[in-house]
């Protein structure tokens, strides 16, 4: 796969997680499933990136960034559904 490629899927990756995200942090109807999903493509697109190309450029250095922010995306949900939950209580208690 040649890096184009992966530069595509990632940017249809983030505008579908970015989407999603604007959903759940709206109080809006989301897809937790689609989130997890996205980050694993990420990740998937990431090490398929550093496996290609191993000089330390800013492509290579925000593939980094990418696993690391994708690699926790499943603890983020949980936090944000435990705030969600809290302002709902608060707002109606």
């Amino acid at each position: 796969m040649n890096r184009d490629n992966i530069r595509n899927m990632l940017e249809n990756a983030d505008i579908i997680q970015n989407e999603e995200t604007y959903y759940q942090f709206a109080g809006l109807g989301y897809n937790p499933a689609i989130i997890e999903q996205v980050s694993i493509i990420n990740i998937q697109c990431c090490q398929l990136f550093m496996k290609s190309y191993d000089s330390q450029s800013e492509l290579f250095l925000a593939s980094l960034e990418i696993l690391a922010d994708d690699g926790t995306k499943s603890l983020e949900q949980e936090l944000h559904e435990t705030r969600n939950v809290g302002i709902l209580i608060r707002d109606t208690g």
